[in-house]
């Protein structure tokens, strides 16, 4: 399927048809990466990207793990 690079601001932008948008799940707004092939550029869906202070930070009482004691270090884990 052909497009065109369009001027965009002080960018470039590629126009992608509504039925390859469909096809694929895509929604307008949604975050997309860029990535370099040997081929060219594909583009694809962003895969979240979490980091364990930002998740810990969303925890309330409620969905808190149970602790649980496994007991004092037997070996060399400590």
């Amino acid at each position: 399927m052909a497009t065109r690079l369009t001027t965009w601001g002080n960018g470039v932008g590629v126009r992608i048809p509504r039925e390859l948008m469909v096809s694929q799940g895509l929604e307008v707004g949604q975050e997309v990466e860029l990535v370099p092939t040997p081929d060219g550029v594909m583009i694809r869906t962003s895969v979240p990207r979490f980091n364990l202070a930002d998740l810990a930070s969303q925890m309330i009482p409620g969905n808190q793990p149970e602790i649980i004691d496994f007991g004092a270090p037997v070996g060399e884990e400590s």
